[in-house]
């Protein structure tokens, strides 16, 4: 009679299961289903770290327009010394610094998780009824107390309000451009 794996022998298998596969018992028409899902959030994550770019270097270029031309236009009327130049150039520099830090690197470095992203796209769009939600996060992490028949029908009712969602739409689209005219 073959021997039953301990408890510790389970969990070390299941948690080795990839955590964007679908459940076991899926339907393939699931599967394909919460790959359409992940396509979407995926390209949602993609056009997300892009405006991060252009945003934060649009940021940083209007900062730096400003204080140069502030800088000048001090520079003209009072004829600081070279030291004090020195000193406004390195602010300058640690200033533009900070702000590509604040504005880039820390929303780089912030992860964008496909639980977090289904939320954001369902605030946008209440056809979803949470179904995106609750397909992503229960596809994560497959549990025995979940019916795959529940499970595949909420994919299904994702992918069906899925194909109405605009990614640009989560944008401000008039603030950039607004940036870009200022600098």
């Amino acid at each position: 009679m073959p021997s039953r794996p301990s408890l510790q022998e389970s969990f070390r298998v299941s948690s080795l299961a990839s955590p964007v596969s679908a459940p076991p018992a899926a339907a393939p028409a699931a599967r394909a289903g919460l790959d359409a899902l992940r396509r979407l959030l995926d390209g949602l994550r993609r056009q997300t770290r892009r405006w991060i770019w252009v945003e934060s270097l649009a940021l940083v270029c209007l900062a730096g327009a400003a204080v140069f031309w502030g800088t000048l236009a001090l520079d003209w009327l009072l004829e600081p010394p070279a030291w004090v130049r020195g000193a406004a150039a390195v602010a300058v520099g640690v200033g533009l610094l900070l702000l590509l830090r604040g504005k880039l690197f820390a929303r780089l470095s912030a992860p964008l998780d496909d639980a977090s992203l289904a939320t954001l796209v369902e605030r946008g769009h209440a056809g979803f009824r949470d179904s995106l939600s609750t397909a992503i996060e229960l596809s994560q992490t497959p549990r025995d107390d979940v019916d795959p028949a529940l499970l595949g029908r909420t994919i299904d009712e994702a992918v069906a309000v899925a194909g109405g969602v605009r990614p640009a739409a989560f944008f401000r689209r008039r603030r950039l451009v607004g940036l870009a005219l200022a600098g």
